[in-house]
């Protein structure tokens, strides 16, 4: 996008003299017009009228031309709002905030223009002090934590258990494999072990129908000595199922703890159906386990 083609675009939501702009250096953004028009070298404001600061969507481009935006307002609540603002509608700017008492008893940046002149003006921006962009942690600063006091989900599989430590909350665990090479089979066997443990557990299945899915977990949570096997009258084809009986137990054992993504509904397969009723809040952690081909 052209240099002229962004300013264009900016100019229906900020206010700025198009000839004093220069991109080498930060953009001043203004309270007001008079006090845009007191730096007016790299300054720019709201324009008159524009009360919805999602319009600043519209102007990233232009305020990306820019090293870093200076927000030289003086009130503390307006700065937290601005600020707010650009992270949500256009993230990843550099945004310079004026340091604490830098307009002493001044309410615009135009009383300090008329009382110290441009040198003092020109101070608010070479003191200013940059606000830590956000989305990134400073790792010096991020919290210790014991995973021995942390409560996980154990898989069942010994090896792996005092390898990884068992499934931590909030952690995402990516599974890969060929097709057949037995990811459900496992997962399936870890969501089953945590419910042992008394968690509650929630599955995603593209493939498999509801009733087969459901099929597939209870001969695994069976096991060999409560299945029994059937030979399909028209295939001839043998096979396991469960009693009325192993059923009815593993159902009541299930019930309320182990629940299956509903994906027969009209739009049941879109991303954000599957990652909302994920995160629907249960009265405890619910474990995430994914698998993919």
């Amino acid at each position: 996008m052209s240099k002229k083609k962004s300013f264009s675009d900016a100019a229906s939501v900020l206010t700025y003299f198009e000839d004093c702009l220069d991109t080498r250096r930060s953009l001043w953004f203004c309270r007001d017009v008079l006090d845009m028009d007191a730096v007016r070298d790299n300054a720019a404001c709201l324009g008159v009228g524009v009360d919805d600061l999602s319009s600043l969507r519209s102007c990233e481009a232009f305020l990306r031309s820019f090293p870093s935006i200076f927000i030289a307002v003086p009130e503390e609540d307006v700065r937290a709002t601005l600020v707010e603002a650009f992270e949500e509608y256009v993230p990843g700017l550099r945004i310079l905030l004026p340091r604490e008492g830098a307009f002493g008893k001044h309410e615009r940046v135009r009383d300090i223009l008329e009382s110290g002149g441009q040198p003092a003006v020109d101070r608010l921006l070479s003191d200013a002090v940059e606000r830590p962009m956000k989305g990134l942690l400073d790792l010096s600063e991020v919290e210790h934590m014991d995973p021995s006091a942390i409560p996980s989900v154990l898989s069942g599989i010994p090896a792996l258990d005092q390898l990884i430590g068992g499934f931590y909350p909030g952690e995402l665990s990516v599974w890969t494999g060929k097709r057949g090479g037995g990811k459900s089979t496992l997962l399936g066997q870890l969501l089953i072990e945590a419910v042992n443990q008394g968690q509650r557990v929630c599955a995603y299945s593209g493939e498999l129908a509801a009733w087969r899915f459901k099929e597939w977990i209870y001969l695994q949570a069976a096991g060999p000595n409560n299945i029994e096997a059937k030979t399909d009258p028209f295939s001839g084809r043998e096979f396991y199922t469960v009693s009325p009986m192993v059923e009815k137990r593993l159902d009541e054992w299930f019930k309320g703890s182990f629940f299956l993504y509903d994906n027969s509904a009209p739009g049941g397969s879109s991303e954000d159906s599957i990652l909302s009723i994920f995160d629907y809040p249960p009265p405890r952690w619910l474990p995430r386990f994914m698998g993919r081909k």
